[in-house]
């Protein structure tokens, strides 16, 4: 194993203290030093990739290296300084991995399809335990007709039906598992809607509804297979990056209400008080005991008939 530089046409020559940056560096055998020489980049690698991509394992070795891969890539048309950013901050990129302090998205390096996907995956599996975990402490295990939007409610009902066509039970009663059938956008109609209980995690409604559009608009091309826009692109990395923070911050703040909820149940046994569950609640409004009447204030009629009483 040798260490050696890549070859740039345009910038070799004896003493040129650019061509010997760190991230001009590479580790090659011997034999593959000697066959490379002097020709540009864009020649040997496009002789390893093969004529017609016939080499599976090409991308791969190109991030093995930490060099810039897909087409963009400076390596195509002999880019030094472009390379040397971009191979600069992949290396940054690992350092922050490997000591644990972050990983692409912190770096600023441009991110790989597959790890783009991935992040956007990890993403709306907490967003999806965040919002079943709050909505569960906050409103209750039945929160599903009361807190997520009827629109939201039809559309995972058709979801499910479609889904499970071929199969036996196509009903799901677990909203758990039917936060699984929404999208990003419905993600961010049902926090809106319980705006109270998400308040202190999400700030700002407008910067919650801005990266969630990001986030979609990044996704969306990532899942099909398409070519992204790059100012989407980079809308989509900076909301990688603040949902991941928010979400972050979910985790002590469950911690707390968790701490919360425990105190004021054992004050709860000590007082012998009993808390209604949703079904009780809704037999007192429909049944109330005698002596209650539930007072609409909505209702002229029912403020007159309250003052005749």
């Amino acid at each position: 194993m040798e260490k050696s530089h890549f070859r740039w046409t345009n910038f070799w020559g004896a003493g040129h203290e650019e061509v010997h940056l760190l991230a001009n560096f590479c580790f090659l055998p011997a034999d593959l030093n000697n066959k490379i020489r002097d020709r540009p980049p864009s020649e040997y690698f496009a002789e390893f990739k093969g004529e017609a991509d016939d080499n599976p394992q090409f991308e791969t070795a190109l991030r093995s290296h930490l060099i810039p891969p897909g087409l963009p890539s400076p390596i195509w048309n002999n880019d030094y300084n472009e390379f040397l950013r971009q191979r600069a901050e992949l290396i940054w990129a690992e350092i922050l991995r490997v000591t644990g302090e972050g990983d692409i998205y912190d770096s600023g390096a441009p991110v790989p399809r597959d790890q783009a996907r991935l992040a956007v995956d990890e993403i709306e599996v907490k967003l999806r335990r965040v919002v079943h975990g709050i909505l569960e402490s906050r409103v209750g295990a039945e929160y599903w007709k009361v807190a997520v939007p009827s629109d939201v409610r039809d559309n995972v009902k058709k979801r499910i039906s479609e889904r499970n066509r071929s199969k036996i039970v196509n009903r799901i009663d677990d909203p758990l598992i039917r936060l699984q059938y929404v999208d990003l956008m419905d993600y961010h109609k049902i926090i809106d809607k319980n705006w109270v209980w998400f308040e202190d995690l999400f700030g700002s409604r407008e910067d919650l509804k801005s990266h969630s559009l990001a986030l979609k608009n990044y996704r969306n091309p990532l899942s099909h297979v398409r070519d992204m826009d790059q100012i989407d692109q980079k809308r989509g990395e900076a909301s990688v990056l603040w949902f991941r923070k928010t979400l972050a911050a979910s985790v002590d703040s469950a911690a707390v209400l968790n701490d919360e909820q425990e105190t004021v149940r054992k004050l709860l046994e000590v007082a012998d008080i009993k808390i209604p569950s949703f079904n009780e609640m809704d037999s007192i409004r429909a049944y109330p005991p005698d002596g209650i009447r539930p007072k609409n204030l909505n209702s002229e009629e029912s403020d007159q008939d309250a003052t005749k009483k």
